[in-house]
């Protein structure tokens, strides 16, 4: 996705590792694993893999956008939506 994924990459790597993590890691030793696989992630799909879906205890990205997945709550709704996007939007 270009700009967009080296942009969001960077922010998220840097929350990470300087911000919501730092403190924890001598907390949670296994955290040094994950922030050192977070320094070598090139893409927005590698930092998903490696990082947060081992955070949030799934067992890869697949598996991660699966669960967060505008498609797991389609179902739950009951007034009547209509939804536009732009037929290359990376997020829908």
């Amino acid at each position: 996705m270009g700009i967009y994924d080296n942009y969001i990459l960077n922010h998220l790597r840097e929350s990470f590792i300087t911000r919501k993590y730092k403190v924890q890691q001598d907390i949670e030793p296994h955290l040094c694993e994950i922030v050192a696989k977070s320094k070598e992630a090139k893409t927005l799909f590698m930092f998903d893999a490696t990082v947060r879906a081992k955070i949030f205890g799934y067992d890869g990205a697949h598996s991660l956008f699966r669960a967060v997945s505008q498609n797991v709550f389609i179902p739950d709704i009951r007034t009547p939506t209509f939804a536009l996007v732009a037929k290359d939007d990376a997020i829908t």
